[in-house]
């Protein structure tokens, strides 16, 4: 087997390799969505670093921006073929969510988490009056990351739906979808700024199942795009 017949097969393997992790993906998010972390006040907030839920919760988040980089990399190798440009943008922009949330969660189990430790066996007064600031200090850093977030992936979205919906058949309609849901990070951004609850629903009902079901029509359209690799291959 030669170099050009061998390319072919490993982009066909990968892409039904990032359809698994598509999929998974459409699992993950149910999880991260529907998992309930109490919020209450500062002092139950601060118990949180031993929290076995939450602890878990961060775990998942991180596996789960891992299998979304490795199936928005598939999608950029089926769309390269006719929008290169919009395939290379959009991957950027995945990447560049995947790295605010990778930052904002690891700062929680490590930094955070450890500063929460610190406060819960602190008895100076001082001392506990600067970890409180501190820990809400990081907090407020943590949405600043959520807004990086939401931007890389409404803009990761734009540029696959945009490059999608001009095609033909499942293509067009999974563009539509992308911007559809493009439009609904777009709102979680907005609503930081301009708080509104009809907004807020939106944004509650997209997470809860739209998301689920976007992911799920990702997953069917790189396992319909690997097996038409391994008919003409």
């Amino acid at each position: 087997m030669n170099t050009t017949q061998r390319q072919p097969m490993n982009e066909r393997r990968y892409i039904f390799f990032a359809a698994a992790c598509a999929l998974i993906t459409g699992l993950t998010t149910i999880a991260i969505h529907q998992i309930k972390i109490p919020s209450g006040s500062f002092d139950e907030s601060v118990l949180l670093y031993k929290n076995k839920v939450y602890l878990w919760l961060n775990w998942i988040i991180l596996f789960h921006c891992l299998m979304v980089l490795f199936s928005m990399l598939g999608m950029a190798l089926v769309i390269e073929k006719h929008s290169r440009a919009l395939a290379i943008l959009g991957f950027l922009f995945f990447a560049l969510f995947v790295f605010s949330e990778w930052e904002r969660t690891l700062n929680n189990l490590w930094h955070v988490n450890g500063l929460r430790k610190k406060y819960t066996t602190t008895t100076d007064l001082n001392a506990l009056q600067f970890l409180q600031y501190e820990i809400q200090h990081r907090l407020y850093q943590s949405n600043v990351k959520f807004l990086l977030f939401t931007i890389g992936f409404t803009l990761g979205n734009a540029s696959y739906g945009i490059a999608l919906i001009g095609r033909n058949s499942l293509n067009r309609l999974l563009g539509i979808g992308l911007l559809l849901w493009a439009c609904c990070t777009a709102l979680a951004f907005i609503v930081d700024f301009f708080p509104a609850p009809w907004m807020d629903t939106v944004v509650s009902a997209c997470n809860k199942y739209y998301q689920p079901i976007i992911r799920l029509a990702i997953a069917y359209w790189l396992l319909q795009k690997a097996r038409n690799l391994q008919s003409s291959g």
